[in-house]
């Protein structure tokens, strides 16, 4: 998943970790977030969201690189709001953001 995220293959990426819960082999946190920062590479953010929100629904941890992936793919198409918004998800669920959280943030404005 991480060679995706790197290549910019977020298909495959999404097709890698559907497979897993498929054929329910456990899938980690950095699994996850390889596959969230594919598709904030591609500023795929609706896809992003909905693996946040697959990792919600099996209990998995929720840390700060997954919420920046998801925070930079909404960045890359420009819904500022929605990037907001999920540092407001981040507080709630207390999340610690980062300085990479802030950045990415910033770059949803510009």
């Amino acid at each position: 998943v991480i060679a995706c995220a790197r290549g910019s293959r977020w298909q495959w990426a999404l097709s890698i970790v559907a497979e897993g819960r498929t054929n329910e082999i456990p899938l980690d946190t950095p699994c996850y977030n390889a596959a969230l920062s594919a598709c904030a590479n591609a500023s795929r953010w609706s896809e992003a969201v909905a693996l946040l929100d697959a990792l919600r629904a099996q209990n998995q941890r929720l840390d700060a690189i997954s919420f920046n992936a998801c925070i930079s793919a909404s960045g890359h198409s420009k819904l500022w709001q929605r990037a907001l918004d999920m540092l407001g998800t981040m507080q709630r669920e207390i999340v610690a953001p980062t300085i990479v959280t802030y950045n990415s943030l910033l770059h949803t404005f510009f």
